[in-house]
């Protein structure tokens, strides 16, 4: 019987264990390489902080290939204000093998974008010495930008609601427009904050005011040309339409931005200038009346700030807007009361009334010249403090019929020999019973009335006992006015002649005469002396009448008639006849 060598086979079990190993191994590689790709960010660098291998996810966070993975090292994926916290980081895992907690870093991808990882990490061993650290990363990116917006959303609150405080606090003597301007600027985080005034008569926005660093606000002006409170901008109702409707709206262009108050070019320079690349507009409304806006240039790649928080800002910023210009306007109001109440030329007042007194609230400075005090003298004395009693009472009485009633009141009031004529009419406001009222001294016009009374009766007197025919016409040649006398002349009542034609009793061939030469003095008025026509009266008696008459006429300067005197030359003109007949008799 043979025997083999047991040698013999050693070189077939020696190749299958090797087979074994091999099958082994690659279904360890198999098995714990899927789990190794599978797992979020895995990566293993030596104490060098050399990169010796990463998943990849790791590789496909940072943007590098496998093969790049020897030219990397820890610190070349990070900016400089992160070396520290690495080395820190290696530090604690020389000394206890094995990181506590995780800590946060910012990552350089190779595309030079930065990514936000959590990362934790522990030392692994080979035959019993340090061999290298094995990391686990995630990436926080999408959470650590959440806290961000999260973090700057909570801050501009905070400025919010500090604004909405200090807006309620701010003195009246305060530039509301630069507090906006300023604080918008702080809260949305823009290049530059703008400030600008509607004026709703003109209907154009102004730049009122301008928050931007000092040193670039010369630069600014430069390249637009004028002065930024010289621009002004036109706003159309299409634009009015479109900032009523939305309070916050974002432009491109500051062409378009300005509504075209700024040309593209000059728009475009400012833009490279700033590095800004959109511009965001609020306007600021209350019950769709627009009491301004603002303009935010947004620089690039900033993020914008909330909509809503500008659209809480606007409402704030509004309602503080609103009531200064209500208080302007009370001021302004104010003062031209004020100013009336000083250079009155009339007495004027109001008063607070009761059934049992009236007392002054305001009295115009003049009262010092109807009773020796000055009108701000006067407030809160009552009646009876100020004038004799009887009239005192007399005023009082109609002042609450004035108020009572509801119903403006006329009358005539005399004090120390002088005559004056007062308006009074009611004012309510609130529960609060008030009379206002204009005092005007009419002592001279009734003197001049009382004058011309008397040169009127002295007149009348004249005419209606002189023995010539006193008459008015209007342009057209009508009687307006006849004395009594025209009764002797022709045997007609005065009220008879008006409206009848002064050529209704000539002689025709003297109307024809008569009316083209009234028809020239109408076109050139002049007055006339002795012109001489014949008529029948009443009782068909022909008469002669001489006449002369000066034109008169009304207040822009047109001629509203004639007037003159008319005188029966009949006797005498019949005298002469006789005469010239006798004569020639004689001869």
């Amino acid at each position: 019987m043979v025997t083999q060598d047991p040698s013999e086979h050693q070189p077939d079990r020696r190749s299958s264990e090797r087979r074994q190993a091999d099958k082994a191994a690659r279904e360890y590689t198999e098995r714990y390489g899927a789990l190794f790709d599978s797992l979020d960010c895995v990566y293993l660098f030596d104490f060098d902080e050399r990169f010796l291998d990463a998943n990849l996810a790791a590789l496909e966070l940072v943007g590098y290939e496998r093969e790049e993975i020897p030219t990397l090292s820890f610190s070349s994926l990070l900016d400089d204000d992160q070396l520290a916290k690495a080395s820190g980081v290696l530090a604690e895992l020389k000394e206890t093998g094995a990181q506590k907690t995780p800590t946060e870093f910012r990552l350089r991808r190779k595309t030079g974008e930065y990514v936000d990882v959590e990362a934790k990490a522990s030392v692994i061993f080979r035959e019993g010495q340090p061999y290298a650290v094995l990391g686990v990363a995630h990436d926080i990116t999408e959470r650590r930008r959440a806290e961000e917006a999260l973090a700057r959303q909570n801050d501009i609150l905070l400025k919010l609601n500090r604004f909405s405080v200090e807006l309620s606090l701010l003195p009246s003597e305060e530039n509301l427009e630069a507090f906006i301007a300023r604080r918008l600027k702080e809260i949305s985080g823009a290049e530059v904050a703008i400030f600008s005034e509607y004026d709703p008569v003109k209907r154009t926005t102004t730049v009122k005011q301008v928050e931007m660093e000092s040193e670039l606000l010369d630069r600014l002006v430069g390249l637009l040309g004028r002065q930024l409170n010289k621009i002004h901008a036109f706003v159309s109702d299409e634009m009015y339409q479109e900032m009523t409707t939305d309070v916050v709206g974002v432009k491109r262009t500051l062409h378009d931005a300005s509504f075209g108050a700024i040309s593209r070019t000059a728009g475009s320079a400012v833009q490279a200038f700033l590095k800004v690349d959109r511009f965001i507009g609020i306007a600021y409304l209350i019950g769709g009346k627009l009491y301004g806006t603002s303009l935010l240039a947004m620089g690039s790649g900033k993020p914008d700030p909330p909509k809503t928080i500008l659209e809480s800002f606007s409402s704030l910023a509004a309602v503080s807007l609103r009531r200064k210009q209500a208080e302007e306007a009370l001021r302004e109001s104010q003062e031209l009361f004020a100013l009336l109440m000083r250079y009155s030329p009339v007495y004027t007042y109001v008063k607070d009334v009761t059934p049992a007194e009236s007392r002054v609230v305001q009295a115009s400075h003049n009262f010092h010249e109807m009773i020796g005090i000055p009108g701000e003298d006067m407030v809160g004395k009552t009646m009876a403090q100020l004038f004799p009693a009887d009239l005192a009472a007399k005023m009082s009485a109609d002042d609450w019929a004035v108020v009572s009633k509801g119903k403006v009141r006329e009358l005539e009031e005399e004090l120390d020999g002088r005559s004056y004529t007062t308006i009074k009419f009611p004012l309510v406001q609130g529960d609060q019973k008030l009379l206002a009222g204009f005092t005007i001294d009419i002592t001279e016009r009734k003197h001049a009335e009382k004058a011309l009374q008397e040169s009127q009766k002295r007149f009348q007197g004249l005419i209606e006992t002189t023995s010539d025919f006193v008459w008015e016409i209007d342009a057209d040649g009508v009687y307006t006015y006849c004395s009594p006398h025209v009764m002797e002349l022709w045997g007609y009542k005065p009220q008879d002649m008006i409206g009848r034609s002064l050529f209704d009793q000539m002689l025709p061939e003297d109307k024809e005469h008569a009316s083209a030469m009234f028809r020239a003095m109408s076109e050139s008025p002049s007055s006339f002396r002795g012109m001489e026509t014949s008529g029948w009266d009443n009782a068909g008696r022909l008469i002669v009448l001489e006449t002369s008459g000066v034109p008169f006429f009304d207040s822009e300067g047109k001629l509203s008639g004639y007037r003159g005197i008319s005188r029966d030359i009949t006797e005498h003109m019949q005298a002469d006849e006789a005469l010239r007949q006798a004569k020639e008799y004689a001869e």
